[in-house]
């Protein structure tokens, strides 16, 4: 028998891209035509982590997640700062660069995606995967035909045990 989950055991930081996008083109444009936005999205997920952490929750305790370029977003800045956390969770997602270094030290990280959305190459979120495998992270990788550019059932079933996982119940 399934454990009722007590959602008061969580708080949901939902930062809101300015304008509604956080960066102007593709994710896989060049970088120089995502600036200066996508340092600043970057820097707000930088900012509340801080936050966060002067609470005293650790970023093992923290989940980074989003949609499409929330989800591209939150495995970007995981690889960058390099280091472990609770998990990623990124829906229709992949990264943004291909060049990191650091050690996810086991952070889970799941990422789903279908082979023909249109705003999310298979090669770019397979090679993100790997990437992030090559850091240390434990990936699930999913690829569902036929979704789109959408979230399904199993998605949230899996991003509700990570979250799950992470808080301990």
């Amino acid at each position: 028998m399934e454990r009722e989950i007590n959602l008061s055991a969580y708080t949901y930081l939902a930062p809101q891209a300015e304008g509604g996008s956080w960066y102007p083109q593709s994710f896989v444009a060049p970088v120089e035509q995502n600036q200066p936005y996508l340092d600043n999205a970057l820097a707000t997920i930088d900012a509340l982590m801080a936050e966060l952490e002067q609470r005293g929750i650790a970023p093992q305790q923290i989940v980074l997640g989003g949609f499409s370029q929330g989800a591209c977003l939150a495995l970007e800045y995981a690889a960058r700062r390099g280091e472990q956390l609770g998990g990623v969770l990124a829906l229709s997602g992949a990264l943004i660069t291909l060049k990191h270094g650091g050690d996810l030290a086991g952070t889970p990280i799941f990422m789903g995606v279908a082979p023909d959305d249109a705003h999310i190459p298979l090669e770019r979120f397979q090679a993100s995967a790997a990437l992030l495998e090559q850091l240390g992270a434990k990936v699930d990788a999913r690829v569902y035909p036929g979704l789109g550019h959408a979230v399904n059932p199993d998605e949230l079933d899996t991003a509700r045990e990570l979250m799950k996982a992470v808080g301990g119940l």
